[in-house]
């Protein structure tokens, strides 16, 4: 994203009202040189929106004119990838532009090929027979993929326990959750989670002891309190999945689960701007660490994050967001 020099709120609601119009002109017949002026218009609407909301300003009106203009380019997708594959692809525009993760109108083209797997899926369904495919599924699993005894009931017995759990049967979820980690002592998330209920029992010392055996399991204590926060998150104690990813963050700052765990706290405490900040370094890390299906949770998390209301516009690099 290019810098921007002074910029002002008038000079912002042109730049939309020019946006608006190249919007107008996507349609059969669309001119490649027009979809790339609007996407460098829309890099600037991204970056100009974060410098004045940060100010202050009160940017409501503008905010619905970003979000319809957002839906039309959305909605034009396949005609726009189509139009500038005539430039080579979005693929190689990408490399010479290197955009963001929020500037998500450059990667419209694995949104569209996303969409067309999710139509073929459907149609496969359809064509080839619920009953019949079901039927073949049940054979194979028999045949080839069925799990051996011990670990069928292990399945039994978390599946049991995390439905106890969401009744606030902390005994039996324990119980449960005790009788899995027989079956396989080595597991650090049953650890993890015989931790969480001895807490929520009010047996800090057994807690303790759990807590340390999945550490060891999982032989580094940064992941380690990133999965509990993770869990914490899901339980919705958010301020000690919070303290946890923190601590997380500071014993590794490349664990890109880390930032996903702190995004996660942040978001279920409605603090939106620091969750896009967290989801954001959790989507480079993973990127640049070629753990993709991270990548492709955290890309999808911001992206929903990023297309909330103006608080949920996140601030430019580097500027911390204003208490709520």
């Amino acid at each position: 994203m290019g810098e921007i020099g002074p910029y002002t709120p008038s000079e912002f609601r042109k730049e939309i009202r020019a946006a608006e119009l190249l919007s107008a002109k996507m349609r059969p017949g669309a001119q490649a040189e027009d979809v790339l002026e609007l996407f460098y218009l829309l890099d600037r609407l991204l970056e100009g929106y974060s410098r004045l909301n940060s100010l202050g300003i009160d940017l409501r009106a503008e905010t619905t004119r970003l979000q319809t203009l957002h839906g039309l380019v959305s909605h034009a997708a396949p005609l726009i990838v189509r139009t500038l594959a005539r430039r080579g692809g979005l693929d190689r525009l990408r490399a010479r532009h290197t955009p963001s993760i929020e500037e998500w109108w450059w990667y419209l083209d694995r949104r569209v090929a996303a969409e067309r797997a999710r139509r073929f899926r459907r149609w496969l369904w359809s064509a080839t027979g619920a009953a019949v495919l079901f039927a073949v599924l049940a054979v194979l699993y028999v045949r080839y993929l069925r799990p051996p005894e011990a670990v069928r009931l292990r399945h039994d017995f978390v599946y049991a326990a995390e439905a106890q759990l969401q009744k606030g049967d902390y005994v039996a979820a324990l119980d449960s959750f005790q009788r899995a980690l027989e079956l396989a002592p080595e597991d650090p998330e049953l650890s993890l989670m015989i931790g969480i209920l001895y807490e929520l029992l009010e047996r800090p010392r057994e807690a303790a002891e759990s807590f340390a055996r999945a550490e060891a399991s999982y032989g580094d204590r940064a992941l380690a309190l990133s999965m509990r926060s993770q869990r914490y998150a899901l339980l919705g104690q958010f301020d000690k999945s919070e303290a946890d990813a923190l601590e997380a963050v500071a014993l590794d700052e490349q664990l890109a689960l880390a930032y996903w765990s702190l995004g996660s706290a942040y978001e279920g405490q409605a603090r939106t701007l620091e969750a896009i900040a967290a989801f954001r370094q959790c989507a480079d890390k993973a990127r640049q660490q070629e753990q993709n299906e991270l990548y492709v949770i955290a890309s999808t998390r911001l992206a929903t994050l990023m297309q909330m209301p103006p608080r949920a516009v996140p601030l430019t690099p580097g500027t911390r967001p204003s208490s709520e």
